[in-house]
């Protein structure tokens, strides 16, 4: 697996179980996630780990798998699908697609996701 492949793989692995230090690490330091896409940006580790900690605080658990996963060199996009408990016990099913920019170093350099937090978020308080 190329270091690319393999930032794609251990972002998601991160996510599922739950490790902020390790997600927050795969970035560049200067990196930015907008996820999702439409809503604040997030830039560099310190916003980076709130953002991820937020996310985490919401959901009792949650699950990733990627379903497809196309990595072209220092770019790559995914195709990935959740299920997550809140927790007052409520589950929500829902899905998306990541887009990766990386730098040499196969840090991520910007993160673009498409999902509905919005929607996801109003199905998960009941």
């Amino acid at each position: 697996m190329d270091k690319f492949a393999d930032t794609v793989a251990k972002y998601f692995a991160a996510i599922r179980e739950g490790d902020t230090n390790t997600w927050v690490q795969l970035f560049a330091k200067d990196g930015v996630s907008h996820d999702p896409i439409g809503m604040a940006s997030y830039t560099g580790h310190e916003q980076l780990e709130k953002f991820f900690t937020g996310i985490n605080k919401a959901f009792a658990k949650v699950s990733f798998v990627e379903e497809s996963t196309y990595v072209c060199g220092q770019y790559a996009a995914v195709k990935w699908n959740a299920n997550g408990t809140g927790h007052n016990g409520v589950e929500v099913s829902f899905s998306g697609i990541d887009t990766f920019e990386m730098n040499d170093d196969g840090e991520i350099v910007e993160l673009k996701a498409y999902w509905d937090l919005k929607g996801t978020m109003a199905k998960l308080k009941g």
